[in-house]
């Protein structure tokens, strides 16, 4: 797969899962400037044809948008609040799953690794400038900013 067919799939994909699994509304942002603010960071590693990992990094307010919408409760209920690191790591496995079945085929393996999630604080993240990374940026319809990255290692 190209570089561009493999960006193409990214932007779907993750559009979609956080459509279908949260009730996530996105739009890709034409220019990728660097993340401000309080975010949270999700990444999980693939071994498959190839070796590498998802990065999804976003607004740290979705981490409890992500679990009040998997459990049907509102994003200031507390039990969404305290599982709000679990349900990133989710939504990260849940974007990856589909992901690697886009690009490598419903017949290839590929074994993801368990979701690793961090708060970050007063981030301050230029675009990873490497060949091996290809990366697209979202916007809520609520002004929430996602990135997500996949890399080859």
């Amino acid at each position: 797969m190209r570089d561009e067919e493999i960006l193409e799939a990214l932007t779907e994909v993750t559009a979609q899962m956080l459509e279908d699994a949260a009730f996530i509304f996105t739009k890709p942002m034409e220019s990728r400037l660097p993340f401000e603010g309080e975010a949270m960071q999700a990444k999980i590693g693939f071994e498959g044809p190839r070796l590498g990992m998802v990065v999804l990094i976003f607004d740290k307010s979705l981490a409890s948008v992500f679990a009040a919408n998997f459990l049907g409760v509102e994003p200031d209920n507390l039990e969404a609040m305290g599982k709000g690191r679990d349900a990133a790591g989710e939504m990260l496995n849940i974007i990856a799953g589909a992901l690697m079945e886009r690009i490598f085929g419903e017949e290839i393996v590929v074994n993801l690794g368990i979701p690793e999630v961090q708060y970050l604080e007063n981030l301050q993240s230029e675009n990873v400038n490497n060949e091996d990374c290809i990366q697209v940026s979202f916007m809520t319809d609520e002004d929430q900013r996602i990135d997500v990255h996949l890399i080859f290692l």
